[in-house]
């Protein structure tokens, strides 16, 4: 709240500070959902651009942090969102999430990491992957640790389909090597055979998925043929 101090007009940073004291007190109703709608329209735009020690600090304990655009607004949705109780932070997240524009929905989903530091919102998280929305998605799967740490294989290989088929760049996803798995392995050689059957070309970032568990993928001559 230090810094949203010294880039907002005092009216509008008195406003947002009042806003996330309420939430904290009486927690997330109808009243507070309007205020976090209300930031797109009381706060600006402007990028906020960090000194040395907070990139520092932000980064140790968000890798991407700096990578991504934080600005005014959704700084302001953050304070708003470290309010909720964490009692029942899973509950009011859904809420909140069903409530959001795509712009709230999306910096709801880069927040995670920083709100829910044990991942008993990973089920409301999970919910947002069924998005056709860049924009949303791209806040959910790329450049965010939460993902890689917190979803269940189901959710995670659900995923990284997704993000194939939505043609989102893989190498932006924490955690891609470490999470890979055979069942995501099968699923991607399915997903290479469909598109070798209809004629179309397969993407060289599946193969180096699907390449670790080669031994123990039936099938694995038809991929290696679809590379040459």
């Amino acid at each position: 709240m230090n810094r949203l101090k010294q880039e907002l007009e005092p009216d509008n940073f008195n406003w947002l500070e009042k806003t996330c004291q309420e939430v904290s007190d009486t927690g997330l109703n109808s009243k507070s959902k309007f205020s976090f709608s209300l930031i797109s329209r009381r706060i600006n735009q402007k990028d906020i651009s960090f000194e040395n020690k907070e990139k520092e600090f932000t980064e140790s304990i968000h890798p991407y942090f700096n990578q991504l655009n934080w600005n005014n607004q959704n700084i302001s949705r953050l304070a708003f969102l470290l309010s909720l109780n964490e009692n029942s932070l899973k509950d009011e997240l859904k809420s909140l999430c069903d409530y959001a524009s795509v712009k709230e929905q999306a910096s709801i989903y880069q927040s995670m990491h920083f709100i829910d530091t044990e991942g008993k919102c990973a089920p409301v998280f999970q919910e947002g992957i069924r998005t056709n929305v860049i924009e949303t998605f791209d806040a959910l799967a790329l450049a965010n640790p939460y993902p890689s740490l917190y979803l269940n294989e189901s959710a995670w290989n659900q995923m990284i389909l997704k993000s194939i088929f939505m043609n989102r760049p893989l190498n932006k996803i924490h955690g891609l090597e470490d999470r890979n798995n055979l069942k995501l392995a099968h699923s991607l050689r399915d997903y290479a055979l469909e598109r070798k059957s209809a004629g179309r070309n397969v993407p060289d970032t599946l193969w180096s998925l699907i390449e670790p568990f080669k031994e123990q993928i039936e099938g694995i001559d038809e991929i290696i043929s679809i590379q040459k």
